[in-house]
């Protein structure tokens, strides 16, 4: 149980530093760029990114303390479900953003841009875990 504990808590202080240096490199691209009007996407996508992090933690550990044998299924239909989540998102903000086709597209790069950097960060995160830690 503390193994679990541990293992969350630096699943949400590396996911955190994750959005954050993510954020930062968005930032930094769009000032050098030129591409200010893309600001608001950014930060929308990291808010996503954070609160998916939040939830997907917290469902990691409860998983883990309840049925440990069943990760492999949790780690497959968390991630469908993010990847749900993600669709209903930017068809959202596509559907806001009708008017505007750059804006559109810009949106849609940056979220996508994101979600692929959390999707790399989680698959990394969880095999190092599975490979060091056997969770019983």
């Amino acid at each position: 149980m503390n193994e679990i504990k541990t293992i969350s808590k630096a699943y949400y202080k590396m996911s955190l530093w994750v959005v954050c240096g993510s954020m930062l490199l968005a930032l930094f691209i769009m000032q050098v760029a030129r591409l200010q009007y893309l600001v608001n996407a950014a930060l929308m996508s990291a808010v996503y990114s954070f609160v998916c992090n939040l939830l997907y933690g917290q469902a990691w550990k409860a998983t883990a303390r309840t049925s440990p044998n069943s990760l492999a299924k949790f780690y497959l239909a968390a991630s469908g479900l993010r990847m749900l989540a993600s669709l209903i998102v930017v068809v959202l903000a596509l559907i806001l953003l009708r008017p505007d086709r750059q804006m559109m597209l810009g949106f849609s790069m940056v979220f996508v841009a994101f979600y692929l950097v959390m999707l790399l960060f989680d698959t990394i995160f969880f095999t190092r875990i599975e490979r060091k830690h056997k969770i019983k």
